[in-house]
């Protein structure tokens, strides 16, 4: 990364370390908060604690992001400009702290809110980065993340509702109503929305339809396939989507943010379509 543009995002965007390391992108941790505890996400706490924790807890955990204080912090260490990649707006206060500790610091941070969610965000922060290691202007840099914007599909198969109704996502009689039919219902995250444009009755024909829509979305320029704690349902539907692409297909944890409403089994699909 060069010191003229440097890229921040937080943990929700699914980023793994690695990989954000290699690309110089600053990753801020989101705050995960169970009753009076709150952890560091991945780094006082990982998917598979945080998994067990869902499943045991009563009550559904809290995702936040970090402080104004923490933000401003991280920013100062930057001696240039800055683009934050952020969670959509829609979904989180974690962009309008950005946009906050943004004002503090100056018109050197520039806040993008990518309507998205887990690698939809991070996919728009990796091309940031690869942009700006290649020299490109901030101006150009974010023209490119708003055109990727209107390219970026997640999706996600659940495997219970139970999480959507307590999370307020569904109502009793909506969640009465799946459980009897054993709904296995596919959400659809982009533009600041969660949707749900289909509800098929079993688990196999709901990871059948993820599939299928994500083929729907061809030609592809990137895709990853997410998951809380079914890595092997993970590499299936990969070695699927490999059918039709031909390209590098990521595998990696969907992320708290996302596993908190869609619960244990949650199978994503984060998709970028070429131009």
């Amino acid at each position: 990364m060069t010191k003229e543009i440097s890229i921040v995002t937080e943990s929700t965007s699914s980023i793994p370390r690695k990989l954000a390391e290699e690309k110089g992108i600053d990753v801020i941790p989101a705050i995960i908060t169970f009753g009076n505890e709150s952890f560091r996400d991945e780094v006082d706490i990982g998917m598979d604690e945080f998994m067990k924790r869902l499943k045991e807890s009563t009550a559904l955990p809290t995702t936040a992001g970090p402080s104004p204080g923490e933000v401003i912090t991280t920013y100062q260490r930057h001696p240039g400009g800055i683009i934050a990649v952020e969670l959509g707006s829609g979904f989180s206060r974690i962009c309008a702290t950005a946009e906050e500790a943004a004002r503090q610091v100056g018109e050197r941070v520039q806040v993008f809110d990518t309507g998205s969610a887990s690698m939809g965000v991070g996919f728009m922060a990796m091309e940031a980065a690869d942009m700006a290691m290649q020299g490109a202007t901030i101006e150009q840099i974010l023209e490119e993340l708003k055109d990727m914007r209107g390219r970026t599909t997640v999706m996600a198969a659940l495997d219970t509702v139970e999480y959507l109704q307590r999370g307020g996502r569904a109502t009793t009689a909506q969640y009465w109503l799946s459980s009897m039919l054993k709904i296995k219902p596919i959400l659809e995250i982009g533009d600041n929305r969660i949707e749900v444009p289909e509800r098929p009755r079993t688990r196999k024909k709901s990871l059948l339809r993820l599939v299928e829509k994500t083929e729907s979305l061809r030609p592809l320029e990137h895709v990853a396939v997410l998951y809380a704690d079914t890595p092997d349902v993970a590499q299936d539907i990969a070695g699927q989507i490999r059918r039709f692409h031909a390209g590098d297909i990521m595998i990696g944890r969907i992320g708290p943010a996302l596993a908190t409403h869609g619960g244990p089994g949650i199978i994503g699909v984060a998709a970028v379509r070429r131009q």
